[in-house]
């Protein structure tokens, strides 16, 4: 059985070596593209939440103005039909 020389034997680590730091080069890239579209997907979200957040506060405030308008509106109806029933007595 031959053994092969140290130097194929040690090119053959350096071969294994460089596919690993490459293949470790290439992930560690992969993750900093991850971790990139993760904040800007997080400045995304929070941009809309904000901004629907600020529409939905228009719609309620819109609809306590129109309650309180509806609230005058049937109390002035009540002393008007009160005035009507006070008048036919």
């Amino acid at each position: 059985m031959i053994f092969p020389k140290k130097i194929d034997v040690n090119k053959h680590k350096a071969a294994e070596r460089k596919v690993m730091i490459d293949e470790g080069v290439i992930l560690a890239k992969r993750v900093d593209e991850l971790r990139e579209m993760r904040l800007q997907m997080e400045k995304n979200f929070e941009e809309w939440r904000i901004g629907t957040s600020k529409e939905v506060q228009k719609e309620i405030d819109a609809l306590i103005e129109e309650k309180e308008s509806l609230i005058i509106d049937i109390n002035h109806l009540k002393q008007t039909q009160q005035k009507l029933l006070d008048n036919k007595k």
